[in-house]
């Protein structure tokens, strides 16, 4: 249990350090700082254990026609989602910022997932 409760916390914070990275690496993507990341991040794990699943199963056609690309397009929906409930301290300038920081954020959240699962 508290190792599951572990790489909970550790996934949050993995997602907040990529947050924060997309943040500098976007002009149009803002994150006031880090604190704020990690709520935007808890908030983005909560969407995606509970709105993801239901965009990707009625998605599954887009998501073989595109050979998976379009999960880009679904995170990107869901960083607009979390972006509604954050109001002033997460900001993005439309969709192609979402699409760019999906992409970032999902590459960034790969290495260190990679490194991490080395570790444990």
């Amino acid at each position: 249990m508290f190792r599951s409760l572990f790489k909970m916390i550790l996934a949050i914070i993995i997602n907040a350090v990529a947050l924060m990275i997309a943040s500098e690496l976007l002009q149009t993507f803002y994150i006031e700082s880090f604190s704020y990341a990690i709520i935007v991040s808890i908030i983005m794990t909560l969407l995606n254990f509970t709105i993801k699943p239901i965009l990707t199963l009625f998605s599954i056609p887009f998501i073989m026609i595109t050979f998976g690309l379009f999960i880009f397009i679904i995170n990107a929906f869901i960083l607009i989602l979390a972006q509604t409930f954050t109001s002033d301290v997460f900001i993005m300038d439309g969709f192609l910022t979402a699409l760019l920081a999906s992409i970032i954020i999902s590459f960034i959240n790969f290495i260190f997932n990679s490194f991490v699962k080395k570790i444990a």
